[in-house]
């Protein structure tokens, strides 16, 4: 199946890129966050803050990914 991954802030910077395409066979959101650790290291030593699966944000990790899904990963944020 096919995945979209899009980047956000400092993670642009730390892949070079504005999105990836991926393929996987069955996987979830966590096995897919855990692959882009290891291919970009910098994004993987961060903790993601905010996960869009198709423009909802989830904070279940374990939710199975299907084909034709976009993943948005935003990293940790701060104001003042």
């Amino acid at each position: 199946m096919k995945v979209t991954v899009k980047y956000y802030a400092k993670y642009r910077e730390f892949t070079g890129k504005m999105q990836d395409e991926f393929e996987f066979d069955k996987i979830t959101l966590q096995e897919i966050i855990e692959k882009i650790g290891e291919i970009y290291p910098k994004i993987g030593k961060e903790q993601i803050n905010l996960i869009a699966l198709n423009g909802r944000f989830v904070k279940d990790l374990k939710t199975e990914i299907k084909n034709g899904d976009t993943i948005s990963l935003f990293p940790p944020v701060s104001g003042g």
